[in-house]
């Protein structure tokens, strides 16, 4: 009456379904004539540790499940077709891959989001389907998730979309959820890997950033540039960052952002800038223009502090 089943996705015990259960292996132990009866309904997963162990059957789905539907296709057949079947009642896209990676089941949602026949896709190596893949840091989660049958969620980084993707030990294989982000999930990842440079470069002290607008002035300037030169931020704002050079320096600044925002897209030189106290601060300027949808939004100025470059590194 019972199936054990190879480590699973982690469940949520309190998602029930009318024709399925969860319980813990504590809960029943305790009650197993009731969920004997329940089992006689529909499947019962045991639980432990909120991951699932095994599933409780009644006799009847038991034998169901054993006798192939159609003597005439040998047992190999029958253990695909449930495989399929399988595949399909996920509502999410899903990929079985086997040892070699390569793809060995999918459901429709899978090749929706991919973009292929499902007979396009069996037996194509997964790098096929994401070529940036390939020797990835992704790749290598996978494959760790492959190698020792813990669960492993990534985010692989296509041509035109990104890819959350949850592998988990599966039958033969891996079995991976496959999700696009969509456009909201991928602000708020750009926006934390720039509030994350913005805490290395505070944390490193000898970098500061300041972004331009369209039109050269200053619109923004992080801590670390306004502590390098000591002047608040609200008094930078709209200033040109050249009139902050030497006298001798600002032709060479000024011609630097014009060449930036004018095609070349990025440029460096080195400067002195002036402090609010009139001490000179040796600096190498790196020029980046951002590029948006109406041409140049302007562009990143990062400002290395050329007095602590002869400092140890730790």
């Amino acid at each position: 009456m019972v199936i054990a089943m190879s480590a699973l996705p982690h469940v949520n015990r309190m998602n029930q379904t009318a024709s399925q259960h969860y319980v813990t292996a504590a809960e029943i132990t305790r009650n197993f004539g009731m969920w004997q009866d329940r089992a006689s309904l529909g499947p019962v997963v045991v639980t432990h540790h909120g991951r699932a162990r095994c599933v409780l059957l009644s006799a009847n789905r038991y034998e169901q499940l054993s006798t192939p539907s159609d003597p005439d296709l040998p047992a190999g057949s029958q253990d695909g077709l449930l495989m399929q079947v399988l595949a399909e009642r996920i509502d999410v896209a899903f990929i079985v891959l086997d040892h070699h990676f390569n793809i060995c089941e999918t459901n429709t949602a899978a090749a929706i989001l991919l973009g292929a026949r499902r007979d396009d896709l069996l037996s194509r190596p997964l790098q096929d389907l994401w070529p940036d893949f390939e020797h990835s840091v992704a790749e290598a989660q996978i494959r760790r998730a492959m190698r020792t049958g813990d669960a492993v969620q990534v985010r692989i980084r296509a041509a035109t979309q990104s890819i959350d993707v949850k592998a988990f030990p599966w039958p033969g294989g891996l079995g991976l959820l496959v999700r696009a982000t969509d456009r909201d999930e991928q602000l708020e990842d750009a926006t934390a890997r720039a509030s994350t440079i913005d805490r290395l470069l505070a944390l490193d002290g000898r970098m500061g950033m300041v972004r331009l607008s369209a039109r050269g002035t200053i619109a923004e300037a992080d801590a670390s540039f306004c502590a390098m030169i000591q002047i608040p931020v609200e008094r930078l704002s709209g200033a040109r960052l050249p009139d902050l050079a030497l006298r001798d320096n600002r032709a060479t600044v000024s011609s630097l952002i014009e060449e930036t925002f004018s095609g070349a897209g990025e440029g460096r030189c080195d400067a002195v800038l002036v402090d609010n106290g009139g001490r000179e601060i040796p600096v190498h300027l790196t020029f980046a223009a951002i590029r948006d949808g109406m041409g140049s939004g302007g562009a990143l100025v990062m400002v290395r502090d050329c007095r602590m470059a002869t400092a140890p590194a730790c």
